[in-house]
């Protein structure tokens, strides 16, 4: 998506973070939606967490000038952060982010920034920016999964983010398989290895998504066995949640035409299909900024 930015926007504004394994992004955005420059470091996450709060800090100072010179006031800083968040705040030990468990993030980043600072999942904050600004704009239940590296979920009912009784609801990518967890099969590192089972040959999930699109017969097949997953998934999600749209984000999502069929096969033999929306994302790397900065606005004024 294009950054929207105006020259003189006025009013209530947020800094937006997304703070994930590979990148830490920042923008500021307004309550009216208006989004400005997406700020970005690398995050190189097996940094000291210090290091990395340093860059966040430093992105935090960059969106809030930009909202500075279009008259906007900043509330404060809405987080999406690539790991699973306990009730109280406190993240958990992941290996997207390694240096970052156990962590009172928010507590530390309002102790930096000098402002309100909210923290969430960042599948949380996709799910929340697709509700309010992409292609379940106007939805009020909507179940958002992010494709990458792993999977994530973000929930949101009734407008809101949905985390459950501890933090933990969406953490789908544990749940057991018989033969492992759901990402070993939902994942780009799922894709990467059913191609390798079928070609003998290792390659990344960019490499793979290329053979696909020019008709590698190989390539393909390994995205409908992805999908086949996929779609089980989904359409558990739809059945539990009853959701008006799901929304695919993340890299994977880029290949949905290749595995647009397993999925829709699957919701047509287990759900309802017409009550339900299938979408991929439109707002690309914007989505998550928007919700983290919706997550902070919900968060100030309840």
């Amino acid at each position: 998506m294009r950054d929207h930015v105006v020259g003189h926007c006025t009013g209530r504004w947020a800094i937006a973070v997304d703070l994930g394994g590979t990148w830490i992004r920042a923008a500021a955005v307004s309550e009216s939606g208006t989004i400005g420059p997406i700020r970005r470091r690398e995050t190189l996450a097996a940094r000291p967490y210090g290091e990395i709060l340093a860059d966040v800090l430093y992105l935090v100072g960059e969106a809030a000038r930009d909202a500075a010179a279009r008259k906007g006031v900043v509330a404060g800083a809405g987080i999406g952060v690539a790991t699973v968040l306990e009730r109280g705040g406190r993240t958990v030990p992941c290996p997207t982010l390694p240096t970052l468990g156990n962590l009172e993030l928010g507590d530390r980043m309002r102790a930096l920034a000098r402002m309100p600072v909210a923290v969430e999942n960042d599948a949380s904050c996709f799910a929340l920016g697709e509700s309010w600004m992409g292609v379940g704009k106007g939805c009020t239940h909507l179940c958002g999964i992010t494709l990458g590296t792993g999977i994530g979920v973000g929930i949101v009912i009734a407008g809101h983010i949905y985390s459950g009784s501890h933090g933990f609801a969406g953490e789908v990518w544990r749940t057991p398989t018989g033969d492992g967890h759901l990402e070993d099969h939902v994942s780009g590192r799922a894709i990467e290895q059913h191609y390798a089972h079928l070609s003998g040959k290792g390659l990344s999930g960019a490499e793979i998504a290329e053979l696909a699109a020019a008709g590698d017969p190989t390539a393909l097949a390994a995205f409908l066995e992805f999908g086949r997953w996929l779609g089980m998934t989904v359409a558990f999600l739809v059945n539990a949640l009853d959701p008006e749209v799901v929304v695919l984000g993340g890299s994977i999502a880029g290949s949905f035409d290749h595995f647009r069929q397993p999925v829709r096969e699957a919701l047509a033999k287990t759900t309802s299909p017409e009550t339900v929306r299938l979408e991929c994302s439109t707002l690309g790397e914007s989505a998550a900024l928007f919700g983290a900065a919706r997550m902070l606005w919900d968060q100030l004024d309840h």
